[in-house]
């Protein structure tokens, strides 16, 4: 359990039953809870862990944005509201499990690629999600990549009055300075998450597409579609070395294999003239 974590396992919120901990943020904890009457779920329950009215006022816009979710896939599904014994708002829905640190290069990147799905279905409806980073990526238990955190997501008109949060490391510069929102800034963002979720031995599998992704200058940055593309032609490449080594690996065996054959023969000729040259002696 978390030290700031405000429900034991096996406390009771409403129809939700506390079976762990997942994590905390800037204004809520999530909790894993079980449905206690039909149709017995499995969600992530979120609670709002300030008794603030305007931090309780901000989360509970959150949740007005989750219930009436217009983009289904691209976020967790939203299951249930209420208000906690304690009188704070929250919210449960659809657990989504944070990728794994240290990925090898073609898990990541099949992880990323669900990512950039669920960027473009926001962007089709004219959101965005300001705060794309790992912690904020999920796996659904069947199998769908969204993203997490509806206190995130803005309407792209609105992001610029409206900042949502977001986290430095993983910002465009633009995004920090002039507070723009675009398909570039989180081409940014995504790349930078995806060299981060990648084991370190195997980064460089992605140089170029991190080299493109997080110019300082919006302009030649690729759009996700192009971005898609480097990453898949960075994967290929790498599979191409791959092959190349062990076509090196297997020449060099068979190089070796053939250098000992003649060395095993020149002694094997050797040792016949030896015994002929001795026989003959003997006679």
């Amino acid at each position: 359990m978390s030290d700031f974590a405000g429900f034991d396992v096996g406390a009771r919120i409403g129809a939700w039953r506390v079976s762990g901990f997942l994590g905390g943020g800037l204004t809520g904890e999530v909790y894993l809870v079980d449905e206690t009457v039909a149709p017995f779920r499995r969600g992530a329950l979120k609670y709002c862990r300030f008794a603030d009215d305007g931090h309780r006022k901000k989360f509970s816009d959150e949740i007005d944005i989750a219930e009436a979710w217009p983009v289904p896939g691209a976020l967790p599904e939203f299951y249930a509201r209420g208000t906690s014994p304690d009188g704070a708002p929250y919210y449960v829905m659809e657990v989504a499990r944070r990728p794994n640190d240290d990925l090898p290069a073609a898990e990541a990147a099949a992880f990323v690629f669900g990512v950039i799905d669920a960027v473009e279905l926001l962007l089709a409806s004219d959101w965005i999600h300001g705060d794309l980073k790992p912690e904020n990526f999920g796996r659904t238990d069947d199998g769908r990549i969204v993203l997490v955190d509806y206190g995130s997501v803005r309407k792209l008109a609105e992001a610029i009055e409206h900042p949502p949060a977001y986290t430095p490391r993983y910002a465009a510069p633009e995004t920090i300075g002039d507070r723009k929102y675009n398909e570039k800034t989180l081409v940014h963002a995504i790349a930078t998450a995806l060299d981060e979720m990648t084991v370190p031995d195997e980064r460089k599998v992605f140089a170029e597409a991190f080299r493109q992704a997080c110019n300082f200058y919006p302009q030649k940055r690729p759009d996700l579609a192009a971005f898609k593309a480097v990453l898949r032609e960075c994967l290929a490449e790498a599979k191409r070395n791959s092959v190349r080594r062990l076509v090196k690996v297997v020449a060099g065996c068979a190089a070796a294999a053939v250098a000992m054959a003649v060395w095993a023969t020149m002694l094997y000729d050797l040792r016949s003239d030896q015994q002929n040259a001795t026989r003959d002696a003997v006679k």
